[in-house]
């Protein structure tokens, strides 16, 4: 999930104005799982459609309460019988009575989506998402994989501030709201029989709804975004589902323009995400509680209408269910098509 970052005009400062959404056209979801930790790329063509592309992969692994190290790619670590077993001992109250808290447990969310935005009007634009995920967990040193179509998502941003200029500096302030659809299967069986645990499953079950804000402002080729997102979260048939989850973030950046018809955005992000965790029947279960703070940098590279983007971030920060591996590592890529969109539905 990088940077909402904005590309300040080229050559003429009425020109071309940028901004990314970050984190996704809906919400980073941010209990301990990744069921949509979205990443929108940027466009440098103010107020026109795209259709992309994207990639998400974050992985959890070592229990924090352990002073486990956090792997970026556990699944690949190699486990040796003198590792299993040589775990600090501690308490039922701190872990699962039937749960060894090994440290090449892991939670993984491979996720693929297409999404497509689409300006109706100068300042309003409609989104779509739909991902795909490829999950995979290992816990007592059982490794399992599950896979399908996640729940789609639908929103609608205005841009309430569009493109004002104030002695060379730019602004845009966006706002919108979605709707997260239950098209994804959150009921999938592990080998044993029983149901995997709703963070892992593709979708949720529940319908949810979204509220967004970014705000972008910079001079020259240096600028700041700043987004906070909310998300409220409904229950599925069974009468579960997740607390409401808050997410905000902060960009830095800067444009280089190298040669003609190319231009790199390179950017520095920090990220809050809570959310109390798992419900069941309405009540708070003190699963899946996370409280984190992120940081990592990534890069927007452009050429005429085409664009990729790329972004790293790792924990600095972490407050959690310690009964589940800790947040360990995230990285995003997308490829974005920019349509030369010069009529809209609505005057």
């Amino acid at each position: 999930n990088l940077l909402p970052v904005f590309l300040l005009s080229d050559y003429s400062p009425m020109k071309k104005f940028l901004f990314i959404t970050i984190l996704s056209i809906s919400f980073f979801q941010a209990y301990n799982c990744d069921i949509c930790g979205c990443f929108n790329g940027i466009t440098p063509y103010d107020n026109q459609s795209s259709f992309s592309f994207n990639y998400r992969y974050r992985v959890f692994n070592g229990y924090s309460v352990l002073n486990q190290n956090h792997l970026w790619f556990p699944q690949y670590a190699q486990v040796s019988l003198a590792n299993i077993g040589n775990t600090l001992t501690i308490s039922q109250a701190q872990m699962h009575a039937t749960d060894v808290p090994d440290e090449y447990d892991y939670e993984i969310f491979n996720v693929f989506d297409m999404r497509a935005r689409f300006f109706i009007h100068q300042r309003i634009e409609i989104n779509g998402m739909l991902p795909y995920y490829f999950n995979a967990q290992q816990h007592n040193d059982v490794p399992e994989k599950l896979n399908g179509i996640g729940d789609a998502q639908l929103s609608i941003n205005y841009h309430l501030i569009h493109k004002i200029e104030t002695e060379g500096w730019q602004q845009r302030l966006i706002v919108g709201g979605g709707i997260k659809l239950p098209t994804g299967n959150y009921q999938l069986l592990a080998a044993d029989g029983d149901q995997f645990e709703l963070p892992m499953q593709p979708g949720t079950g529940s319908i949810d709804g979204i509220i967004s804000s970014n705000y972008t402002v910079g001079k020259n080729a240096f600028g700041a975004s700043t987004s906070v997102l909310y998300k409220l979260n409904g229950e599925n048939k069974n009468q579960i589902g997740f607390a409401n989850s808050f997410n905000c973030s902060l960009n830095v950046f800067y444009k280089i323009v190298p040669v003609t018809n190319w231009k790199l955005i390179p950017a520095l992000k920090v990220t809050y995400e809570k959310c109390n965790g798992e419900k069941a029947q309405g009540i708070l279960t003190n699963e899946h509680f996370t409280e984190n703070i992120m940081s990592g940098g990534g890069f927007e590279l452009f050429h005429k209408n085409i664009s990729l983007n790329a972004d790293v971030a790792m924990p600095v920060y972490e407050n959690g269910s310690i009964d589940h591996p800790a947040n360990a590592f995230l990285f995003n890529c997308g490829l974005i098509w920019h349509f030369n969109q010069r009529n809209y539905l609505l005057k």
